[in-house]
C-alpha cells in the first residue's frame, strides 16, 4: 500500500559534501562521495552516504510510496502530482526505471513539503489512478 518512508539520519548530522551530493541528485545527477565525505561514517560506505545526501533535501517522512503502477510507461509526473494535490504541495515525483533495461519498475516516490500532507496523501491508498488501484 501507500506508506510513509522513515528518516533515518538528522540533517545535523550530514557534512558539506553530503549536502553537495544532495543538490546533485536532486538535479538526477549521478553522484561519487569519497568514504571521508560521510563525516565518521566511513564503515558504511558510499550508497549509505547517498542516501543520507537524499534523505537531506527530501526528508522521508514526507515521502510516500506508491505502488501498482506496472504497464503504464504513459504515467507523467504531473498526473501523479494532480493525484495527490489536495494532500498538500508536492515537491517531487519519482517514478522509479530499471537502468540496464530502461524499463519502468511499477512503483514511484512523492515528496511533499511537509510530513502532515504525506500523512494525508496515505489515505488516498486504494484510491483509483488511470483506471487502477493504487497501493
Amino acid at each position: 500500500g501507500i506508506f510513509l518512508r522513515t528518516p533515518m539520519v538528522a540533517p545535523e548530522e550530514q557534512t558539506a559534501e553530503v549536502k553537495e551530493a544532495a543538490a546533485l541528485l536532486a538535479a538526477n545527477e549521478v553522484v561519487e562521495l569519497p568514504a571521508a565525505a560521510v563525516g565518521g561514517l566511513e564503515e558504511q560506505g558510499l550508497s549509505h552516504a547517498v542516501a543520507m545526501a537524499s534523505r537531506e533535501v527530501y526528508p522521508e517522512a514526507n515521502s510516500i510510496y506508491v505502488g501498482n503502477l506496472e504497464g503504464e510507461d504513459d504515467i507523467w509526473p504531473e498526473q501523479i502530482v494532480e493525484h495527490f494535490k489536495d494532500s498538500g504541495n508536492v515537491k517531487r515525483v519519482i517514478i522509479k526505471i530499471d537502468r540496464g533495461t530502461g524499463e519502468r519498475l511499477g512503483y514511484a516516490y512523492v515528496d511533499f513539503d511537509m510530513e502532515a500532507s504525506a500523512e494525508v496523501a496515505c489515505s488516498l491508498d486504494g484510491s483509483t489512478f488511470l483506471g487502477r488501484q493504487i497501493k
